[in-house]
């Protein structure tokens, strides 16, 4: 039998070790980054402040606005059929 892991809380989000997915994506493209260019501590180093400003963004706002910001932006579409086109100012019946 699989061991599933149970979040104490049912909206908590994933975490790895100490940090949040969304806070461990900058610093992992960073480290792939600094990989590819040779520049391994410096492209790091910038994921790590990216993560910093980010979380400064995130607690001062509501769970979620990224992902809102993002979809009226029209830069991610979200996966229902029931969401409208960020694009569209004027709706005829």
């Amino acid at each position: 039998m699989d061991v599933i892991d149970i979040p104490r809380r049912i909206d908590a989000p994933r975490r790895l070790l100490l940090w949040t997915t969304d806070e461990v994506v900058p610093v992992a493209v960073g480290v792939m980054v600094g990989i590819t260019v040779d520049r391994l501590l410096l492209c790091a180093a910038i994921g790590f402040v990216f993560v910093r400003f980010y979380r400064r963004f995130r607690d001062g706002r509501a769970d979620g606005y990224l992902l809102h910001a993002l979809y009226w932006a029209g830069i991610t579409k979200p996966k229902g059929h029931s969401f409208p086109n960020p694009f569209v100012s004027r709706w005829l019946p």
